[in-house]
């Protein structure tokens, strides 16, 4: 079965199952928090959404279950993972290609600027097992008006320790990630900056998983974690990223000012009345590092040595430096009739380096995307993204959409929206070059073809889906931990999703069923489905707002994609069928005041479903536990 994981960037923000990304109107409530992320390469202003206070998903810690979305994984807060929902969202830019931990490391397109009327500042701290800890906080501050600083941080610790049962159910895992940021806003409202720091570390003991795991999975009694002994005890990895982003711009064209009749010296801004767009420039620093260590050489993962015998030591290290310039129109939500484009171009300096090799190059890319609004709420647009030079020379990405809007001015903003996509594009680079002690390569493959189909309906109570994608020379790991290129194949994917209550019950419901022509070359299962069921009420005289209920998952078996430590990529496998397995979990969240207490009991049917509460070949999931959690929100 194949490893698709090279497809999924971090960044795509295409079709998922969402239903609460509804720009939304606020009031002149002081405790209200607003934010927006920074996607400056699409058409318009960025919506600004507020800050949810709703304790529905507080339990949901995990990046990985916090957006409900379906990732494979070993099982453990903070390790390897990649998403069994299938996507493909092809880049002209330079990407490395090692994707197994992004859901723990912040993007640029993730980066929250909070804007807040009063200071805000939230504390989240979890109490898992085995000592396990988590803590995120958050702050944002109105220095005066138009400037807004913040941050953000996740810190998440599981301790090691020096038995077997530590070192399969509870990995050594050390991460922290983070940001700071500022937000400003000239008083004409011609001048827009912001600008953002993030670094992130993360920790990480391998075990390699488990040396017999068919015996673990043939065992008709729920096994002890301390009869199976793991193929690693003392790798490690650690990864280092670090990003600078700065975006600012300045409107060409002035608004016009509407005096105050009884103060002369007040104003307020009106709308232009021609809008020539925005000059911008944005600049962009990305260092990542990846260093993994191991004292001793284990014949059953690994085949080759190349550099050293004895101890093991990789680093490789990876450093992009982006400038773009851009004429923008953010007007686009002017109504009938009007034009929204975008017009970048940007100079993309790359350099990578091994223990034995270094590579640089510089390559310049062009963006290109126009939006018309047509009448009854339909919307056109279309979008160009093609790279001249350097190592992704001559990428190409064409795409063209339409959009519908339904009942705009209604709580229930019904929306369609379509892409037709074509591109053409080299695979991440580390499949064509990489340097280590234990793998080597230096390829030379086509570029990757794909046409991709998208269409979404979502409504206040409604998502459906449809994703049709067809690719050939498609770059993955095979069974052997070596890349090769596919030939054409087809994956096919819909999904349903739904919300609805009834008296003081809740319902989320959510599936999704894939095909694919070719499942040699990607592993995902056919079926994926998740659904809540809560039950919420006020107690004490509304003093406690309640919310208990269950979460389950599930997946079908197939032949999930095997982990490689010293690459820190999932590679083909044909010998393990996984999944087929239902997780329940069993939560309370109870918000008390602007305290949100919560209580999960993870995976509350373990034991009574045989052994195959497993994601990944190797490494059973975690096992029953209790964690504790405390979320304060403070206003000052």
């Amino acid at each position: 079965m194949g490893a698709f994981v090279q497809a999924q960037k971090k960044d795509h923000v295409g079709f998922r199952p969402t239903f609460n990304k509804t720009k939304t109107r606020v009031g002149v409530d002081s405790t209200i928090v607003r934010y927006y992320f920074d996607t400056y390469t699409c058409i318009g202003d960025s919506s600004k959404f507020v800050l949810d206070t709703a304790h529905v998903y507080n339990h949901n810690y995990d990046p990985l279950t916090r957006n409900r979305m379906f990732f494979a994984n070993q099982g453990h807060n903070g390790h390897a993972h990649y998403n069994q929902l299938f996507s493909f969202d092809p880049s002209t830019a330079y990407n490395f290609g090692m994707t197994s931990f992004d859901e723990y490391i912040y993007t640029p397109r993730e980066v929250r600027y909070m804007q807040a009327l009063q200071p805000f500042s939230m504390l989240t701290y979890y109490q898992a097992p085995s000592r396990g800890k988590i803590l995120k906080g958050n702050l944002a501050q109105r220095v005066y008006e138009g400037l807004n600083l913040g941050l953000e941080f996740d810190f998440t610790y599981f301790p090691s320790s020096e038995n077997t049962f530590e070192r399969l159910a509870h990995f050594f895992t050390n991460n922290m990630s983070g940001y700071v940021y500022a937000d400003y806003v000239s008083k004409e409202k011609r001048y827009k900056a912001n600008v953002h720091y993030s670094a992130s570390r993360l920790k990480i003991q391998e075990n390699g998983g488990i040396s017999d795991f068919q015996g673990f999975l043939n065992n008709p009694l729920l096994p002890s974690y301390l009869s199976y002994i793991t193929n690693l005890s003392d790798a490690k990895n650690e990864l280092r990223d670090a990003k600078f982003h700065l975006n600012h711009s300045w409107e060409l064209s002035p608004y016009s000012k509407v005096y105050d009749t009884v103060d002369s010296t007040k104003y307020t801004l009106n709308k232009r009345k021609l809008n020539l767009g925005k000059l911008g420039h944005s600049f962009e620093y990305h260092r990542n590092i990846f260093q993994y260590s191991e004292d001793a050489f284990n014949h059953i993962l690994y085949d080759n040595i190349y550099l050293d015998s004895v101890n093991t030591f990789d680093s490789i290290r990876s450093s992009r430096l982006l400038n773009t310039v851009y004429w923008a129109n953010s007007d686009i939500h002017a109504g009938l009739g009007s034009l929204g484009f975008y017009y970048g171009l940007s100079m993309e300096n790359v350099k990578v380096k091994y223990e034995d090799t270094t590579t640089a190059f510089t390559q310049f890319l062009l963006h290109a995307k126009m939006s018309k609004h047509l009448f009854r709420g339909w919307v056109l647009g279309g979008e160009l993204d093609y790279t001249q030079g350097g190592y992704n020379n001559l990428d190409t990405k064409i795409t063209g959409s339409i959009i519908k809007h339904f009942n705009r001015d209604s709580l229930d903003k019904k929306r369609f929206e379509g892409n037709l996509s074509f591109s053409l594009v080299e695979a991440p680079f580390m499949y064509h070059l990489y340097s280590s002690n234990y793998f080597r390569w230096n390829n030379n493959f086509n570029k990757q073809k794909s046409l991709a189909v998208h269409a979404k309906y979502h409504s206040k109570l409604l998502y459906a889906g449809f994703n049709f994608y067809q690719l050939s020379d498609f770059v993955y790991l095979n069974e052997n931990v070596t890349p090769v290129q596919s030939g054409a194949f087809a994956v096919i994917s819909t999904e349903l999703g739904t919300r609805f209550d009834f008296w003081k019950l809740f319902f989320d419901i959510y599936g999704a069923y894939q095909m694919v022509s070719d499942k040699s070359v990607v592993a995902i299962p056919d079926i994926l489905a998740m659904s809540s069921f809560y039950y919420k009420d006020d107690f004490f005289k509304g003093a406690m707002n309640f919310i208990g209920g269950i979460e389950v998952r599930y997946n079908s078996a197939y032949k999930g994609n095997a982990y490689m430590p010293a690459l820190r990529a999932f590679y083909s496998q044909d010998t393990y069928l996984v999944g087929n397995y239902v997780w329940f979990d069993a939560f309370i969240n109870a918000k008390i005041q602007k305290a949100i207490l919560t209580l999960k009991i993870s995976h509350i049917n373990e034991g009574l479903m045989g052994n195959h509460f497993v994601h990944v070949p190797g490494y059973p999931t975690r096992p029953m536990e209790i964690t504790f959690g405390v979320n304060w929100r403070f206003y000052h």
